[in-house]
């Protein structure tokens, strides 16, 4: 976690990645070797189940992957096997398709992974590489590595090469990955759609800079007060030129923000609705707790008294509000405002009261469902900026809720894992860890 806070001070920082050296191909440092076995193997629950009965969690503890559940806990890879544990550190790592990958610093190169959550490595090459390579998982548990050149590693671990085409998201259902001929921030560097091993012009000009997101099928940015569609042209056009990607989005509709207004775009019919009467912000940048649900809905947070915050719901572009679920508590004021997160699954909303300064820190949790509504208080739990993966997750089913829940008074001090069901059952699954790790539900 500690490497964690340092890579986002850096971020913070506006740091630029650099280019060390000429590009060279990906070079394999060294085979990897087989991962010890765990003295209490489990298994990811292959069905269904009620509440958090058979609910398992990947978590990053250092440089492993692990399983915890009731049962207990089971290793299923460990980076830099055979290195001293200050030599390797994760950089990033992601749970899509029912896959997990991950990305490590080993001892001056990278090591890159793709597994099942069973602990079967589908694919897996340490590697050197000027600059700061990274990737792009796709829904399907694809990869679009950049590194000193380009690579896509398919779901079943099978390999393209992309040569000198570097992709700058993740592959698209259809196939397509946007690239870009070199590092894409430099100047002049030429664009495009990679597909079956052909590149084909980009629909529009991308800016030197440009925050690309894919959206379903769709990859978009953008640009001044207009939301631009890559593969198509679309614009669509805002109602000013500070608008801002509320969230990560999944499909055809965006959620999009600027201090004082909501617009939600339609990708395919090219419009722009607003979201009337935005709950007023108790926090300086206002895009942060907005969320768009599957159904439509636009969730926000609003002050309730002098010690509480009210998550709102709103099906009707904003005409009206309803309250969602319980109060929650207002988390410690770090300086940059407390607010709601909402985090939508199975029927199921997530509720997390969030607080901002030098990084994120969920406060307390509130599972809401059709049955009733359960909090839970973490005490100041620091989470990593996009929390997925984050300190917290829910089902998809929407059933079970896990979180670490601090067990002293310092925010990256130890913590336990604990469940939380829809009927308001806790369990402890591990205690004490001395620091908490990122997760995810298994699906």
């Amino acid at each position: 976690m500690k490497r964690a806070l340092l890579a986002l001070f850096v971020a913070a920082c506006g740091r630029t990645p650099s280019i060390e050296a000429p590009v060279q191909p990906l070079q394999p440092l060294e085979p990897t070797t087989p991962v010890e076995q765990p003295t209490k193997p489990i298994e990811p629950p292959k069905k269904p189940q009620a509440g958090c009965t058979g609910k398992t969690v990947v978590v990053l503890d250092g440089a492993s992957f692990k399983l915890l559940n009731a049962a207990g806990t089971k290793t299923l890879f460990t980076f830099g096997q055979g290195q001293g544990s200050e030599e390797v550190g994760v950089m990033q790592w992601d749970l899509k398709g029912g896959l997990i990958a991950g990305m490590a610093y080993v001892d001056g190169g990278r090591e890159l992974v793709l597994l099942k959550p069973d602990g079967t490595v589908l694919f897996n090459q340490r590697f050197t590489s000027p600059g700061s390579p990274d990737f792009h998982m796709g829904e399907d548990g694809s990869l679009a590595l950049s590194g000193a050149t380009g690579m896509l590693v398919r779901p079943d671990g099978t390999t393209r090469d992309l040569g000198a085409w570097l992709p700058m998201a993740p592959a698209l259902p259809s196939g397509e990955v946007i690239v870009a001929k070199g590092r894409s921030w430099e100047a002049g560097v030429e664009k495009g759609v990679w597909q079956a091993g052909v590149v084909r012009p980009l629909a529009v000009a991308l800016p030197q800079y440009v925050d690309l997101q894919v959206s379903g099928r769709h990859g978009i940015f953008v640009e001044g007060s207009t939301l631009v569609s890559v593969l198509d042209g679309r614009r669509i056009t805002l109602p000013g030129p500070n608008f801002a990607i509320a969230q990560q989005p999944t499909g055809n509709f965006v959620l999009l923000l600027d201090d004082s207004a909501a617009v939600i775009a339609d990708l395919v019919a090219g419009t722009a609705r607003p979201v009337a009467s935005m709950p007023k912000p108790n926090r300086r940048y206002h895009w942060w707790d907005a969320t768009l649900q599957t159904d439509g809905a636009v969730f926000a947070s609003a002050a309730s008294g002098e010690e509480n915050l009210q998550l709102k719901r709103s099906a009707d572009l904003g005409a009206t509000w309803a309250d969602f679920g319980e109060p929650m508590m207002l988390g410690t004021d770090f300086g940059l405002g407390q607010w709601l997160h909402a985090v939508q699954r199975g029927g199921s909303v997530l509720a997390l009261s969030m607080s901002t300064g030098y990084g994120h820190f969920l406060h307390e949790i509130q599972l809401i469902t059709p049955a009733g509504a359960h909090r839970l208080a973490t005490k100041s739990i620091y989470v990593n900026v996009d929390m997925s993966p984050g300190a917290v997750d829910l089902a998809d089913d929407g059933q079970c809720a896990a979180t670490w829940v601090s067990t002293d008074d310092h925010f990256l001090g130890a913590a336990d894992l604990v469940f939380l069901d829809a009927a308001g059952q806790t369990q402890v699954i591990t205690s004490a860890a001395s620091e908490p790790g990122w997760l995810r539900f298994v699906p």
